[in-house]
């Protein structure tokens, strides 16, 4: 499983930064993109790092003191992941549907058109 997800996943990194240095100063200006980004730059290093350090606690130390020291880092550990679950869920749920966030395109970034004579 580990040879197919973590290549995948880097696949999908690479990809997605290729698009955004190819179109860059148009998606910038996206309120989805931005929030997204801000989650990734956030949140996924925070609980990354949140996992690592309460299963480290668990495994290397035997937790805190001891049984309820296992246990107390172990729930930790779990709840470190379920926020980086909740955090990827937020990401993959912006990438796909794109919400507006109150921006008007439209209206913020639309063009003036000039009229021809004898328009009305």
């Amino acid at each position: 499983m580990k040879a197919v997800v973590f290549p995948g996943l880097g696949l999908a990194v690479v990809c997605g930064l290729g698009l955004l240095a190819l179109h860059g100063m148009v998606m910038v200006k996206m309120r989805w993109l931005r929030v997204k980004l801000l989650l990734m730059v956030v949140g996924v290093p925070g609980g990354v790092i949140g996992v690592w350090y309460w299963i480290g606690e668990v495994i290397e130390r035997g937790g805190v003191a001891g049984e309820y020291g296992s246990r107390y880092a172990l729930g930790w550990a779990v709840m470190s992941g379920v926020y980086l679950l909740g955090v990827s869920l937020m990401v993959v749920v912006l990438g796909r549907h794109k919400p507006r966030l109150w921006q008007n395109w439209a209206r913020a970034y639309g063009k003036e058109t000039r009229k021809e004579p004898g328009d009305v």
